[in-house]
């Protein structure tokens, strides 16, 4: 797969330097072949030269550079990739080959001394560099798929006009450098399967490097929201024609958990719509194409004027449809307020809890739960999670905590329950872990 960028050119073209910005811009990767082949060598490029001759060097340099295996990844190399035609080929079949070109007088000025650079040098005598330029410059533009002039440019302009120049011939899929939220790439299968491609972030995990629980139901929810204003409406465009989604229970398993930064694709489809409920089914699946973890959720759409669920077949904005495919994520739970369990603490939304409509949003819920959890079962990695919403909880609300014997719980295999309640009873939220 092309989704790679691999920087060629002279030497003190910049490939390094201007391949680490365009790599942080475009949110790739970063690979020094330079240092690669230092690496595995475990002597400086000067010294394989000194060592093996430019013969041997080029021979080193081939080995390397035809063994790289990457995806999103910008590949800055040394001058002398060209010199292997087997090295070029194989990199030209996995990315986007990029020429870096600077004036001969530029290449003269940055290069400096050349007895620390290790420059291949024509047959391992000495040349002068403009001779040098001559030898190389048609490589370059024969292995090119993209020619940058670099002379007279600075490093982050350069790498912000690279990466224009490939958007521009549609050589990078996804918008760049996402914010929070944002999808790098998403796509629908044939079977109208949505598809979302997202970032772990490194605050979407806890001290332990766990992924929360919150977090999966915002990845989750996330997902869901951009399936539908894809096919049919925004939640903006919802609330203006007096409706939104109510999610009324969650089932998730987690196989393993993501790591940070690493990409994940959301996966989700409409499974099974029933009277006034749509179940939806999730997956998430990681860079090697495993799934890492899988959720079952029920929603109601609420009339916002009446106040109360509507039947999905009475729903105008659009048809709904199925995909016939469920997701492992056990039985389903009913999650009540029992006599084994005790008081576990009282808490209050604040206003950051609230969303658009109102009341706190759906993906605090866990983590009211969890913040009172005893802190040795809160180090540890929930393996499957279910959450009931059974009453919006507003500003002011007053909600207790119960929860049954964790410790017991854990050893017997069974679920940590935490039920928010109001003082009257009123169930808010019921929430299930076991690890």
């Amino acid at each position: 797969m092309k989704d790679n960028i691999v920087l060629i050119g002279l030497p003190g073209a910049g490939k390094s330097t201007l391949g680490v910005v365009l790599a942080k811009i475009v949110n790739f990767r970063f690979l020094d072949c330079d240092l690669l082949i230092q690496e595995q060598e475990g002597q400086t490029l000067q010294e394989i030269i000194d060592a093996r001759g430019a013969r041997g060097f080029i021979e080193v340099e081939n080995a390397a550079l035809k063994r790289i295996e990457a995806t999103r990844t910008v590949i800055s190399t040394g001058g002398s990739a060209v010199y292997s035609a087997e090295a070029m080929e194989h990199l030209r079949s996995i990315g986007t080959v990029v020429h870096l070109r600077v004036s001969c007088d530029e290449m003269v000025r940055r290069l400096g001394d050349l007895d620390e650079r290790g420059v291949v040098l024509r047959d391992g005598k000495a040349v002068a560099l403009p001779e040098l330029y001559e030898e190389r410059m048609p490589l370059y533009e024969r292995y090119a798929d993209i020619t940058l002039d670099v002379t007279d440019a600075q490093f982050r302009e350069a790498a912000i006009e690279l990466k224009g120049i490939m958007e521009g011939q549609g050589l990078l899929e996804m918008p760049l450098s996402p914010r929070r939220g944002e999808a790098f790439r998403h796509w629908r299968d044939e079977d109208l399967t949505y598809n979302m491609e997202r970032q772990i972030s490194f605050d979407m995990l806890d001290c332990n490097r766990h992924l929360k629980a919150a977090e999966a139901l915002r990845l989750f929810g996330d997902a869901a929201n951009s399936d539908f204003a894809d096919i049919a409406y925004t939640h903006q465009q919802m609330i203006e024609q007096g409706y939104y989604f109510i999610i009324t229970r969650a089932s998730c398993r987690k196989l393993r958990d993501p790591k940070d930064e690493g990409r994940v694709t959301v996966r989700t489809w409409p499974h099974q719509v029933k009277g006034m409920q749509v179940t939806r089914n999730f997956e998430v699946v990681d860079a090697q194409g495993e799934v890492i973890m899988q959720c079952e959720s029920s929603y109601l759409i609420i009339d916002a004027k009446a106040g109360r669920p509507i039947r999905i077949q009475n729903f105008p904005m659009m048809e709904m449809y199925e995909v016939d495919r469920p997701v492992e994520v056990g039985k389903r739970q009913r999650i009540k307020l029992t006599d084994d369990m005790f008081e576990l603490a009282r808490v209050m939304p604040r206003f950051s809890d609230l969303d658009a409509n109102g009341h706190v949003t759906n993906t605090h819920y866990p983590t009211f739960a969890w913040d009172f959890l005893p802190p040795e079962i809160r180090d540890m990695s929930w393996v499957d999670f279910q959450i009931e919403f059974a009453a919006e909880m507003k500003l002011g609300d007053e909600v207790v905590l119960h929860m049954n014997d964790a410790q017991a719980a854990i050893e017997a295999g069974d679920w940590v329950k935490v039920v928010g309640a109001q003082p009257d009873g009123t169930t808010n939220f019921g929430c299930l872990f076991r690890f």
